[in-house]
């Protein structure tokens, strides 16, 4: 019961301020444990507590092909920007983003070598 509660805590504060202290905030634990649940409610809520920030479902595997395209094509700073004006992002895996975390990210762009 302590556990629930505390979960319940942690979530409706990432819900309804997206505060740093649980970011990125990252679900786990056995099947049928109602992660998915919690995460899609955690979303909604943001939805409704605050209307103005864009929340974007993702799965993994789809975030994970446009980080590689962006590796293999040398176009970090697309890939980057392509997420600013979204506040939180949600993949299937139980993990919710927010734009906070995401300035963590530090994609620099490859320098070229110089010929000799």
């Amino acid at each position: 019961a302590v556990r629930v509660v505390a979960v319940d805590a942690a979530a409706r504060r990432v819900a309804e301020t997206c505060d740093a202290t649980f970011n990125p905030v990252f679900l786990y634990g056995g099947v049928g444990l109602g992660k998915t649940h919690l995460m899609h409610a955690i979303c909604h809520r943001v939805r409704q507590t605050l209307p103005s920030y864009k929340v974007l479902y993702l799965s993994a595997e789809q975030f994970m092909y446009r980080f590689v395209q962006a590796l293999r094509f040398r176009n970090t700073i697309t890939f980057k920007e392509q997420w600013k004006p979204i506040r939180v992002i949600q993949t299937e895996n139980g993990v919710v983003y927010s734009d906070e975390a995401l300035k963590g990210l530090k994609l620099k762009k490859k320098k070229k070598k110089k010929k000799s």
